[in-house]
């Protein structure tokens, strides 16, 4: 249940499971009532991690799966978001440039206080990547000090609101043209023309993304 204090999604290793774990996580974070300001650098990390499997996990035309598994893990006065992203495919080491659209650990490594790979045995094969998100306030806390801005200045939390909003646009983009990337990218590999560019001659056609 999304109120939980673990989610666990299991999907097709497909390009649509990426933005599909986005929407999930970050439901099950605003549960929680994880902070405005971090919830981004969680989504980005998870976005990364999952689509690394998508991208590399799996051989062309095998069915593979991704299981994200996230789980609350309180730490004194503050909490953390223990995350782990497994598939059941097979380990390849990055290599020494990785190019563009190669950096995605990098990015995970940028947004989490922990990542560690294990690479499972020969045997049973698959890779996990375990992020450990930095610490935040626990809940209350939390509601308290918004509560303390509205009664000290009743225009500074509207204000602080505005600043998360755009924060969203701004990393809702990028993912977005991450993603883009990575569908050109696939393309280019299965040897199919990119589409053809929408004439603005015709706006009825566009379709919102």
């Amino acid at each position: 249940m999304p109120g939980a204090d673990a989610l666990t999604l299991r999907l097709p290793a497909e390009p649509a499971t990426p933005s599909l774990v986005r929407r999930r996580v970050r439901g099950w974070l605003e549960v929680h009532q994880w902070p405005d300001d971090a919830v981004d650098d969680v989504i980005l990390a998870v976005h990364e991690a999952v689509a690394n499997v998508v991208d590399h996990a799996y051989a062309p035309g095998v069915d593979g799966q991704v299981v994200l598994t996230a789980t609350l893990v309180p730490d004194g006065r503050e909490r953390r978001v223990r995350i782990v992203v497994q598939d059941s495919g097979r380990w390849r080491s990055p290599p020494a440039d990785p190019g563009y659209r190669g950096r995605g650990l990098q990015m995970v490594r940028s947004c989490m206080d922990v990542v560690d790979i294990r690479r499972g045995t020969d045997s049973r094969g698959g890779t996990d990547l375990v992020m450990l998100t930095p610490a935040v306030a626990a809940a209350p806390g939390r509601r308290v000090l918004t509560a303390g801005v509205r009664r000290s200045d009743p225009g500074l939390l509207g204000r602080v609101r505005r600043m998360r909003a755009r924060a969203r646009v701004v990393a809702g983009l990028a993912v977005r043209l991450l993603a883009a990337a990575r569908r050109l990218r696939a393309r280019r590999r299965r040897g199919s023309p990119p589409p053809a560019p929408q004439s603005s001659q015709h706006p009825a056609g566009l379709q919102a993304r």
